[in-house]
């Protein structure tokens, strides 16, 4: 979901690979003539460390950045050989795969990289808040949309796992199961929202949802709902109707621009000014419960013309599941 939000932000993207491929250009090893790794290879690691960079994680904790180091080496192995360019798994090229793990060790050594270290921290830290709207908002669609949600044990909080074995240490099911008793809703968690409950509350709530009206998700129409208004691009709506009952999906998108240097994945309700998603003339005279918030009645945002405003919808979640 973070590689989601460097399209976003293709200019400071592409100024700090600059840097960083600079920077980097004395500590790589020569291989067939040409520095090791190539360009390709270097500019897809640094897409990774960022991408899958542990929240809390400091520039300058050597035991951790040495543990993320090993994490990312098998990573990177797979990666290598999977793409087949300077080595595969028929025929590995060790001296190659050497070079790219002595070039990721540097790049993770803050005593050897210091400034480095520093500058990838603080980009993975510049873009997990809008990972984090990316990742709430594509957990709800996957819940809502027409089709069988799938969800894997374990990642009902933020999942950060790479390859084998990476993906296979044990999962703690009693820290999940302890946060689900609590009930808090999606939108007290928020404040907190690097520990992933957040999203497993959202989980839990929608779940419910499917298990109240199983026919709405099973078999319901599917119905598009437009949006209007400067943040109409930022925002994604649709109904699910069915026999008399109807659910509204809404949520963010291409959220980077507008939260600016929001230390939560929430864009804030002045940001969206008059952008309103216009419901079918069917759905507007309905009353609606907020399903994420403890099923308390939502407040009455639709106006004479069939509108809801965003900055009401989603003033306390990125994301929004309201039930008629």
């Amino acid at each position: 979901m973070r590689l989601a939000v460097l399209s976003e932000l293709p200019d400071e993207w592409e100024a700090a690979l600059q840097r960083w491929v600079r920077l980097n250009a004395p500590t790589k090893r020569e291989f067939d003539g040409h520095p090791a790794p190539d360009a390709a290879d270097e500019i897809m690691l640094y897409q990774m460390i960022v991408a899958a960079w542990p929240l809390g994680l400091a520039f300058d904790d050597a035991e951790g950045l040495a543990a993320y180091r090993d994490r990312l080496a098998g990573w990177q192995e797979k990666a290598l050989r999977e793409a087949k360019r300077h080595s595969e798994w028929a025929a590995p090229n060790a001296d190659y795969e050497a070079a790219c793990q002595d070039f990721l060790a540097q790049c993770l050594d803050p005593a050897r990289s210091a400034p480095l270290a520093r500058e990838l921290g603080e980009f993975a830290h510049r873009i997990a808040v809008a990972g984090a709207v990316n990742a709430l908002g594509q957990t709800l669609l996957r819940l809502t949309s027409p089709g069988i949600s799938d969800l894997y044990q374990g990642t009902e909080f933020w999942d950060f796992s790479l390859v084998d074995p990476d993906n296979r240490t044990p999962v703690d099911f009693d820290a999940r199961q302890a946060a689900l008793e609590r009930a808090a809703s999606p939108g007290e968690l928020l404040e907190s929202w690097q520990d992933g409950r957040v999203k497993q509350a959202m989980i839990a709530r929608a779940l419910a949802l499917r298990g109240r009206a199983p026919g709405l998700f099973a078999v319901g129409a599917y119905v598009p709902i437009k949006v209007e208004g400067p943040g109409a691009d930022n925002v994604i709506a649709f109904a699910r109707v069915h026999e008399g009952r109807a659910a509204i999906v809404a949520v963010s998108r291409l959220a980077a621009g507008l939260l600016k240097d929001a230390g939560r994945p929430l864009i804030s309700p002045a940001d969206w000014h008059a952008t309103a998603i216009v419901l079918p003339r069917n759905l507007a005279s309905r009353f609606w419960s907020d399903v994420l918030d403890n099923g308390i009645e939502a407040p009455r945002i639709v106006d004479a013309g069939g509108r809801m405003r965003v900055r009401e919808l989603l003033s306390k979640l990125p994301v929004a599941l309201l039930e008629a």
